[in-house]
């Protein structure tokens, strides 16, 4: 059987948006009004300055990007005690013995797709989640049901949604505690 014509435009074209996917993203400053985001993949205007994110070879590509005043390579990289991962592009292994989050009201985090913006953060609120922590870059633990993460994951500036992992609540050094019992002091507010 040959091919035809259009099932090589639709190799192609998944060929394209695959790598494009897999290809490593950089965020960058732009003056405001500077810029075509036409290939950028995150374009938000804040009045003073743009964020953009694009695919590192589109920086080579496009010599508009020249007039960054900020280049951040990786700009979704969490950092959780040294465990460096992009929320969608992978999720750590988590430390033998930890269970996931059930079902139950607890920490989430949720990763905007750019610096906040009041509307974003008033969403979450609305959706019933109540914002405990930022986390750079662009992620906050938030305290909510489930049923409130489904509802935001779509909503206006909300990159990813997802688990608190209970290993990463804690600092490494408490990670991977043995059967010991080890003093420690708590404080709790209300």
């Amino acid at each position: 059987m040959k091919p035809n014509l259009l099932s090589i435009v639709w190799l192609a074209l998944s060929a394209a948006g695959m790598s494009q996917a897999s290809e490593p993203l950089v965020g960058l400053v732009l003056p405001a009004g500077a810029g075509d985001g036409r290939y950028a993949v995150v374009d938000e205007d804040y009045g003073s300055f743009r964020w953009i994110v694009v695919a590192e070879g589109d920086l080579a590509v496009h010599p508009d990007l020249d007039r960054a005043r900020q280049v951040l390579p990786g700009p979704y990289d969490l950092d959780l005690g040294g465990v460096v991962f992009d929320p969608l592009g992978s999720q750590p292994s988590r430390p033998q013995g930890r269970m996931p989050v059930g079902d139950r009201e607890d920490l989430y985090m949720v990763q905007m797709v750019g610096p906040s913006r009041a509307t974003w953060l008033e969403g979450l609120e609305g959706a019933g989640l109540r914002v405990v922590q930022y986390i750079h870059p662009f992620t906050y633990v938030v305290w909510g049901p489930p049923e409130a993460l489904d509802l935001i994951r779509s909503a206006a500036g909300v990159r990813w949604a997802g688990a608190f992992d209970p290993a990463f609540r804690v600092l490494p050094r408490w990670r991977e505690l043995g059967a010991e019992v080890v003093g420690v002091r708590i404080l709790i507010y209300r």
